[in-house]
Parts: structure tokens; C-alpha cells; sequence
């Protein structure tokens, strides 16, 4: 893991290598002498953006064009309504002949 404060020290003493003054004296100038940090909202745009292009190329966010689509066929077997109506229908018209064959009167009538 990463240590966050030795990884500051570090510039802080690379900075001070290079000035050729102490570590207290670049803590001190930069007390003296904050960074401002202006609210950009383009550029905060702009790097979602690009972090979300980078996460993209290495392969940590999907596409959203190769999404898995679940498709589930209804059974070949399974009637339609269709097909419901017509048994209904067909059973009704047997009813029929078979009363009149026994000699009353047709339900449908």
C-alpha cells in the first residue's frame, strides 16, 4: 500500500534539493503561498471524460452495445389463443352432433 505522506516528503525534498534551501523553508512558502483552486467546471467535465475513456480501454467498463439480452421462446407445444378458440369452438360443435345424434335439441340452437 502506498504510503501517501513519505510519497509528499519525497517531493517536498526534492523541491528543496533543487532550491537548495531546507524542507521547514518549502513548508513555510508554501503556507505563505497557497494554491488556489478555482471550481472549472469544463475541466471537470473534461475529466470524467476522460477517465471514463481510460476505464473504457483497459477494459473496466462494458460496452454498452454488447449487452446480454435474455430471450426466453415460449414452448412449441404451448397453444395459442388462437388455438384455444378453435378447440373451444370445435368441442361445442361436437356437443352439437352428438345431442342430436341421442335425439335433443343442439345447445347451440
Amino acid at each position: 500500500m502506498v504510503d501517501f505522506d513519505e510519497l509528499i516528503n519525497r517531493r517536498v525534498v526534492a523541491i528543496a534539493r533543487s532550491h537548495g534551501c531546507t524542507v521547514d523553508d518549502v513548508h513555510d512558502a508554501l503556507d505563505r503561498h497557497p494554491i488556489e483552486l478555482d471550481r472549472d467546471v469544463a475541466s471537470g467535465v473534461l475529466m470524467v471524460k476522460i477517465a471514463e475513456r481510460r476505464a473504457t480501454l483497459l477494459g473496466l467498463n462494458a460496452p454498452l452495445g454488447h449487452a446480454v439480452h435474455v430471450v426466453q421462446h415460449p414452448p412449441v407445444h404451448q397453444p395459442t389463443s388462437t388455438d384455444k378458440i378453435e378447440a373451444a369452438l370445435n368441442r361445442l360443435i361436437e356437443d352439437g352432433k352428438r345431442s342430436k345424434s341421442n335425439g335433443h335439441a343442439s345447445p347451440i340452437e
